[in-house]
């Protein structure tokens, strides 16, 4: 018997990517975009959820090499490709320096593709010593605690911070498939969750303290903990919601989430060369639009010229 497909998977993949490109458009086009309160709001759930839903999709009952081999594919195979790409879109010439901080130091939006295989090595590994003596998600807790705790002071060098930083968020998604149970009091948790996220999300700042920092500075353990807290309450509440009322088929919506990795890695190219001159809103939203479109029609050239596809998106 097939599964059932779960519409709202698809349907929040492709209203995340809108709003990745929405919120790259943004800052591509106000110079202090981090104080924008659109990009502020977009920035403080979209990428935990994105890897929170990676997370629930990975959950095949056993973490082994295949999904490891899998991951490799849909992940650094495209990422490496573009790191030796990009520099020649960007300038017109190629830039070795450039792939080599690209590969270093993974920016662009790579970064993504970077995170979810080491997730995958990470599971894997966790995986393998609860085989021995432990449960795995003690391992995995374990894990994610010593990186909490270090994460402040490690380097930025692969992409080592943003790695734990989101980890955790995977972890939630992971386990939210492997124990269904976890949402049975889904009513209370929505309450507490998104009352919580609409109270804290004015203050959340992507890359400093909180803005009320100006009038009561409360350190930086207190500072991390409370971006934690905006975007697990986000990423948490927008996929009940979504689970709620998107289990449904929205045609191009649920077709976008199924283009999500080739979408997320043609854009840079489009709004590299596409972005209006402009800084006004209704630029920001034109931009996006048009990248979706234009990034959808080159996944699906590149979608049939098999080595192309392997190489650029992924997909064998």
């Amino acid at each position: 018997m097939a599964k059932q497909r779960l519409y709202y998977l698809d349907a929040l993949k492709g209203i995340l990517i809108i709003l990745v490109i929405l919120g790259h458009s943004i800052q591509y086009k106000i110079m202090d975009y981090q104080h924008d309160v659109l990009f502020r709001v977009i920035y403080s759930f979209h990428m935990p959820l994105f890897f929170l839903i990676s997370g629930f999709l990975t959950y095949k009952g056993r973490y082994d090499a295949f999904m490891v081999k899998k991951r490799f594919v849909q992940c650094i195979i495209p990422f490496v490709s573009w790191a030796f790409l990009l520099p020649m879109f960007e300038s017109g010439t190629y830039n070795f320096e450039r792939t080599i901080k690209i590969l270093t130091y993974p920016d662009n939006g790579l970064w993504f593709l970077y995170n979810l295989f080491f997730y995958c090595l990470v599971f894997n590994f966790s995986e393998r010593l609860s085989n021995q003596k432990f449960k795995q998600e003690y391992v995995l807790l374990t894990m994610c605690v010593i990186l909490y705790v270090l994460m402040p002071f490690l380097h930025t060098r692969f992409n080592v911070t943003q790695i734990c930083w989101y980890l955790p968020f995977f972890a939630m998604g992971y386990y939210i498939r492997k124990y269904p149970s976890l949402l049975d009091s889904k009513r209370a948790s929505i309450a507490i969750m998104g009352g919580g996220y609409i109270l804290t999300v004015p203050f959340w700042m992507m890359r400093d303290v909180p803005l009320f920092y100006r009038w009561v500075n409360l350190g930086g353990v207190f500072s991390y903990g409370y971006r934690y807290f905006v975007e697990f309450a986000g990423a948490y509440t927008f996929y009940i919601l979504g689970k709620q009322f998107l289990n449904i088929h929205i045609p191009f919506i649920n077709y976008l989430g199924t283009k999500t990795l080739g979408i997320y890695a043609f854009q840079f190219i489009v709004l590299y060369h596409f972005a209006l001159k402009c800084d006004t809103y209704l630029c920001i939203f034109i931009t996006t639009i048009i990248c979706i479109f234009l990034s959808l029609i080159l996944v699906e050239v590149v979608h049939r010229i098999k080595y192309i596809r392997l190489f650029l998106i992924g997909e064998r």
